[in-house]
């Protein structure tokens, strides 16, 4: 049941720029072109142990080699109701333990966890995926080590979709599950959530993004072909953590923007208002309780283009 808000004042700053990257609701992009940086300048990667190798054609520095200790950890968890995160990896030796080529999962995830593995078993070698936390949201599909591989994972509120090689491998139905133990606001490259589990081979082109693509924006990803651009939107909260009872303040740069809609940490929606102003928002006292909340900006379709997180308290 939607709530209203006894006042909203809005402020919205809209800045139009020309699109940079080949692809929709792109929130970070780590090309590994000698370094672990964002492309987006969002969320830097920091390197522990791995180093730049060559690349799937072949170029130098142009991708990170993790030998069996090392990761990239970027603080952020991407916490989105919908999302996707593409990458390609090739696998070296492989263990029954299993190494982790990505992990998005600590407790205080709403949207549930995300990851993949590669492990063996007898002389057979497995990518092995995981969404959502539930022993059903979980595969695993045959790889050959020493081959590259493109893995692209999406999220909606359909359940998830996992591609191989531009290939529909499997389907998972919605859940939002974590983990009870793990490090919060990361993600990371070539380990799991507790440093353990690490992988072993070569990561390149990773993107993520917080919408769902389709089957043909995948396989243009994986055919490295461009897709239709959206310029990037970036969402502001502030002061994060807010009081109830005070204001809280949008910065919104992108475009197409239309629909703010607000839901709680059980994914209720509480609030949706229709934006194409600027001002503020604020917590009634009798709606925002302590807890932790998810701010959306939707477009008219009602995909949504980016999201933060805050804390009332």
């Amino acid at each position: 049941m939607m709530v209203k808000l006894k006042f909203l004042y809005i402020v919205i700053f809209v800045i139009f720029t020309s699109p940079v990257f080949a692809q929709p609701c792109l929130v970070s992009s780590y090309p590994f072109n000698g370094n672990a940086n964002d492309a987006t300048g969002s969320y830097n990667g920091t390197v522990n142990g791995a180093t730049l190798t060559t690349d799937r054609f072949g170029n130098s520095n142009s991708a990170y080699n993790f030998d069996g200790d090392d990761y990239i950890q970027v603080n952020e968890e991407f916490d989105y109701p919908e999302k996707t995160v593409c990458l390609w990896f090739n696998a070296g030796p492989t263990t029954s333990t299993g190494g982790c080529i990505f992990n998005m999962d600590n407790p205080t995830l709403i949207h549930g966890n995300m990851g993949a593995t590669v492990f063996s078993s007898g002389s057979d070698h497995y990518l092995h995926v995981f969404a959502g936390g539930t022993t059903a949201n979980q595969f695993d599909v045959l790889i050959n080590t020493n081959q590259w591989y493109h893995l692209a994972m999406t999220k909606d509120t359909a359940g998830f979709k996992i591609y191989l090689d531009c290939n529909l491998i499997t389907t998972f139905a919605p859940a939002n599950n974590v983990s009870s133990t793990g490090d919060d606001n990361q993600t990371r490259f070539g380990s799991d959530r507790i440093l353990f589990r690490f992988f072993n081979g070569k990561i390149n082109s990773i993107s993520i993004t917080n919408c769902a693509l389709t089957a043909a924006e995948v396989c243009n990803k994986y055919n490295a072909l461009s897709d239709v651009v959206q310029p990037k939107e970036i969402f502001n909260v502030y002061p994060n953590p807010v009081m109830a009872g005070t204001l809280l303040d949008y910065t919104i740069i992108g475009k197409e923007t239309s629909i703010l809609e607000i839901t709680n940490a059980l994914g209720e929606k509480i609030y949706s208002q229709s934006v194409n102003a600027s001002g503020t928002v604020y917590l009634d006292p009798a709606i925002f309780t302590p807890g932790i909340y998810l701010a959306s900006l939707k477009n008219a379709g009602l995909q949504t283009h980016t999201a933060q997180k805050f804390i009332v308290e």
